[in-house]
């Protein structure tokens, strides 16, 4: 099997593309895994055998589109595998050489409001009628399922694959949560995401801004994962917020997940949201946007909130600093958390690919 990935290795796109190499090694079958490489996109990842190189034209949006669209499928229109894997929608003409093809789907975020890349949008407007023709559209979500059939992919075409992550489970940090709660009366509050209009961390600036304010000895305390824009970084500088903390990057998620207590996940639009299901694993409690894939995540071990409204998000903060509303809260996550283990994913991507 040909797993052929575009996307740089820090994108959600590449750790699910992980995912599926590691589960499909485990299922046995032969995966090479083809690293196509637009401009200026830093792409290395252990499990990469060989690198396709694009044009490299100065142009984002030009790179992008004559790259995905006919750089890339000719010059992998004759490797030997019989199955290909595509991770992105934006690769679909490699399927015009190779008639056992499957294609990954995260989101269809270019096509909805949410759309923040002009590029992706024109691709997406190309690839998306043309998943018709594939072998397997493989989706994180039921919902995204059901909005791929009402575009027209045929439904027995679709499976669904929920996201899983490596980071094992961890129920002993919620005692270290609670000691930690117990003992400074501080709630350690973590946000994880790309800083994208559609992540929404502006909101997550602005709740730390609106709990600096907030009366009490109880206090909310906010950690960034996230490289910020330029003009997101100018404006968390001058709000000088002591209750903020943001991390560009770090060698290990884990510890990020370990140091805190709580997810924030305020998205406007998700396929899926990977740093739930891993917050999970700590057993972080979680709250979330009331958007369909969340509510799908979540299955009701979370509150689901307007991302739009700062007070509401507060007044679950707060209760969750109470020691016994938290823990509560803290196992109902950690079990649904268990939900997306390594070893359901691998079930799931093997009757994925059955008969393909």
């Amino acid at each position: 099997m040909a797993l052929v990935n575009a996307s740089a290795r820090t994108a959600g796109i590449s750790f699910a593309a992980r995912n599926l190499y590691q589960a499909l090694k485990a299922l046995g079958y032969g995966v090479v895994w083809y690293q196509c490489v637009d401009h200026g996109v830093g792409s290395r990842l252990p499990e990469q055998d060989r690198i396709v190189p694009g044009l490299g034209i100065p142009s984002e949006t030009a790179d992008m589109g004559i790259n995905r669209l006919w750089v890339f499928p000719r010059r992998l229109r004759h490797i030997p595998e019989e199955v290909v894997l595509l991770m992105d929608p934006t690769l679909i003409n490699v399927a015009r050489w190779h008639p056992r093809t499957a294609v990954r789907v995260f989101d269809i975020k270019p096509l909805t409001p949410s759309a923040d890349r002009r590029a992706a949008t024109w691709m997406f407007r190309y690839a998306i009628p043309r998943l018709r023709s594939v072998r397997r559209v493989l989706v994180p979500s039921s919902s995204l399922a059901s909005e791929l059939a009402g575009r027209g992919v045929p439904e027995d075409r679709i499976r669904v694959i929920p996201e899983t992550h490596s980071l094992g489970v961890h129920p002993d940090h919620i005692k270290t949560s609670l000691a930690r709660i117990r003992a400074a009366g501080h709630l350690r509050i973590l946000y994880v995401a790309t800083d994208r209009p559609p992540k929404n961390l502006v909101f997550v600036v602005r709740l730390a801004q609106a709990a600096a304010r907030l009366p009490g000895p109880a206090r909310l305390e906010f950690t960034i994962l996230s490289r910020l824009r330029p003009e997101t970084q100018s404006m968390v500088s001058a709000l000088h917020l002591s209750n903020l903390t943001v991390i560009p990057e770090v060698e290990s998620v884990a510890s990020v997940y370990e140091a805190n207590d709580v997810l924030v996940f305020p998205s406007l639009h998700e396929g899926f949201g990977l740093p739930v299901i891993e917050a999970m694993a700590f057993g972080l409690p979680v709250i979330a946007s009331n958007i369909s894939p969340l509510t799908e995540v979540v299955g009701g071990s979370a509150p689901l909130l307007d991302p739009r409204v700062v007070e509401p998000w507060l007044e679950h903060l707060q209760r969750l600093a109470d020691p016994a509303r938290y823990e509560e809260a803290a196992h109902r996550s950690l079990a649904r958390g268990a939900e997306y283990s390594p070893e359901r994913y691998r079930e799931a991507v093997g009757r994925a690919f059955e008969g393909i």
